[in-house]
Order: structure tokens, then C-alpha cells, then sequence
């Protein structure tokens, strides 16, 4: 099975009911679609967007997939609409097309990862495993149709490139198509289980994080596989608290994954619970 692109970081999370940004009010009611001049590099509308702080994490698509999914945008192939939903905090929310958006901010940003986003969210600690899979997606993105860095340089001289190229460049205008869902936090998060039923069906395990996320073991669980990196699901708590979660969790994480699983086995000092990269 292909290994996973970690790309949890891209897109941050947060709670449907977290106090947000007077200002997302004036992106709110202007977003139609995504484009690359909206999503790109300091771009300020990625400052308002959140996944719900229930969602799996980001790391269902191998390289093939993300491939396909740049790729499809070039060529100015349908892509399926991502909707949004904005809460009373004009925080603007992904219900549905974390994935694809992700996938398109990680060609943007360099950031298959074990980018800078990346590394800031999971406060640098990232593993080795995970580091090798980004860089083979990133050869394999950057031999089949290059980087967004070298589209920028190619747009600049634009009788160097060839014709295909051209007509992708010319492409990097076009965008997502947006959607939107109106109501409170409540259809929102009705709006988010039925629509990621119909696609990639959640796991029973899944569904048990969803419903009971601020429960003790809903918390323990991620902070553990997280190693009390990446969001905190636990910022509830005091800082003491907080911090005697993240210093645990981690303690509990590197006994579990420790050392790094190797796909060729040389020695059986091997990590009690094998890998957390792999399904």
C-alpha cells in the first residue's frame, strides 16, 4: 500500500464555536472560488481558514493522489466545489474538500510534510519516515509537471516554456469552485457527517473521536499519536495541565513509534507499535 503524505498542518483547525476575526466578515462574503492568487503565498485569507477540530486528520492521500489532484487544476479539469461554512466568529470553516484544497496548498507552499508550515505545527518534530515520503512526493511532483516556484520563474519568461506550458501558466488563473452552507454550528456539523459518509465512509473509530472528542480518551488518544504536537485538542485546560499533557504524550508516542520502522528490517530493535504513517 502507498505510503500517506502527511498534510494535516496546511489547513489549521479549530472549534465551531472559537471567537474569530471582525475582518473574515469582508472574505466571507466575497469568496466565490479558490485561486492560486487567493491561497498562495501571503495570501491573508489562509489566516481565516479552519478545518473543524473534529475532522480526521489529513493524511488519507498518497503522492499519486495529490499528483492527480495539481494536475487536474492545470489542465483546467473539473475539481468537485469545496464548501465552506462561516460561524458567528467569522472564522470560515471546510466541511467538505480539505483533501483537495490541502493538496493544492502543499504544491504552493513546498510543503508535502516537511515544509515550514509543517514543521511549525508539529513544533519541528517530525519524523524521519514522514520526512522521506515528502521528498519523494516532492520528485515525483516536480518530474511530472515541476514546482510552483518554477512556474512563477517560467511565467516570467514565457517564450522559454512550451506549449503545454504556456497553457498552464495561462491555467494558474483559474480556480475551485466554493459553496456554501448557511445555519448554525449544529447544521454545520450535520452538513459535515452526511457529506463524508457519501465519499470516504468514516471509520467506526473515527465516528467515536468525532462524538466524543472532549472526552478524556478522545484527547489522550490524539495527543498520543500526535506525540502532543500538531492541535492541541487540549487547550482547554490550564497551561500547567497543558503542558504536562504534551510532555507525556510525547514520552507515550516515542515508546510507542521508537525508533523509526524501517520498511527493511536489519535488527529487531523495533517500535512496540509499529508505524503511525500507515493505516
Amino acid at each position: 500500500m502507498a505510503a500517506k503524505v502527511i498534510l494535516d498542518a496546511l489547513l489549521p483547525r479549530a472549534d465551531f464555536l472559537v471567537e474569530g476575526n471582525d475582518n473574515a466578515e469582508m472574505f466571507a462574503k466575497s469568496i466565490a472560488e479558490f485561486s492560486v492568487q487567493s491561497i498562495g503565498r501571503n495570501s491573508f485569507l489562509l489566516d481565516y481558514l479552519r478545518k473543524p477540530d473534529f475532522q480526521r486528520e489529513t493524511n488519507e492521500w498518497d503522492a499519486d493522489q495529490i499528483l492527480s489532484l495539481i494536475e487536474s487544476f492545470l489542465n483546467g479539469e473539473l475539481i468537485p466545489s469545496i464548501i465552506l461554512w462561516k460561524n458567528s466568529a467569522n472564522y470560515i470553516f471546510i466541511i467538505d474538500g480539505a483533501h483537495r484544497l490541502s493538496a493544492l496548498l502543499s504544491w504552493l507552499h513546498d510543503d508535502y510534510g516537511d515544509g515550514d508550515i509543517s514543521r511549525k505545527y508539529f513544533n519541528n518534530c517530525i519524523s524521519d519516515e514522514q520526512i522521506l515520503i515528502a521528498e519523494q512526493t516532492r520528485r515525483k511532483i516536480e518530474r511530472k509537471i515541476g514546482s510552483y516556484e518554477g512556474f512563477l520563474q517560467k511565467a516570467a519568461h514565457p517564450s522559454a516554456t512550451d506549449e503545454q506550458k504556456r497553457q498552464r501558466l495561462m491555467l494558474l488563473t483559474t480556480a475551485i469552485a466554493v459553496q456554501w452552507i448557511n445555519g448554525n454550528a449544529e447544521k454545520a456539523e450535520v452538513s459535515f457527517e452526511k457529506i463524508n459518509q457519501q465519499s470516504t465512509p468514516l471509520s467506526q473509530t473515527e465516528r467515536i473521536l468525532i462524538k466524543e472528542r472532549k472526552l478524556p480518551h478522545g484527547i489522550v488518544a490524539r495527543a498520543i499519536y500526535w506525540g502532543g504536537a500538531g492541535h492541541k485538542y487540549w487547550s482547554e485546560f490550564g497551561l500547567d495541565v497543558q503542558e504536562k499533557i504534551e510532555m507525556k504524550s510525547k514520552e507515550i508516542h516515542d515508546i510507542l513509534f521508537k525508533p523509526t520502522l524501517q520498511s527493511r528490517l536489519e535488527n529487531l530493535n523495533l517500535p512496540i507499535g509499529g508505524s503511525n504513517l500507515y493505516p
